[in-house]
């Protein structure tokens, strides 16, 4: 089967695999069967897919994450698990104009993938990773420990060492996940 855009080209599976997301996740809202959650997809319905493929982490394969990893990577798990904030907006960070910790410790910048300004409220596992870092970079302008690298390949090498695919972005899912289940 073969879809076809809007010139008549046909759709990249890839494409086609974004679409059926989207409609699946609209469906699901309008259906309120359940939270609204990122569910793996069947090989099925994409063809390049091996297997189920679903962005969010499981507790099991978090916790030997937790376990495994050493810093930085254990304290950027825990920041982006508990901020929900997309890898280039963490990598993205200052110090100096983005991390307000007076009041309640929140995170303000202009999200690089919308172009809107976004205003991330900290958990306190994510403020005591800000205390130690600050602690360790001293005057480095930007909060991530590991810029300009994005940290794909390390957490790569991470999720082979415990059995499961890994990357900075599922973290986000993952967070998604969680406030779902706790009603938010």
């Amino acid at each position: 089967m073969t879809c076809i855009g809007k010139q008549g080209n046909p759709l990249s599976p890839q494409t086609v695999h974004d679409h059926m997301r989207d409609l699946k996740t609209f469906l699901r809202w309008v259906g309120r069967e359940a939270p609204l959650r990122c569910l793996p997809f069947g090989a099925s319905i994409m063809p390049r897919l091996v297997e189920s493929e679903t962005k969010v982490i499981p507790p099991a394969a978090l916790a030997r994450f937790f376990e495994t990893a050493g810093e930085p990577y254990r304290s950027v798990g825990i920041f982006l698990l508990f901020t929900g904030l997309r890898p280039g907006e963490f990598r993205r960070l200052e110090w100096t104009s983005h991390v307000v910790m007076a009041g309640r410790p929140r995170l303000r910048f202009v999200a690089p993938k919308t172009g809107r300004a976004r205003v991330v409220y900290l958990a306190p596992p994510a403020v005591e990773v800000l205390y130690k870092w600050r602690s360790v970079t001293g005057g480095q302008r930007y909060v991530s420990p590991w810029r300009p690298v994005n940290g794909c390949t390390a957490f790569a090498r991470i999720g082979r060492m415990i059995g499961y695919h890994l990357s900075p972005g599922m973290f986000r899912h993952t967070f998604i996940n969680m406030c779902a289940d706790r009603g938010m």
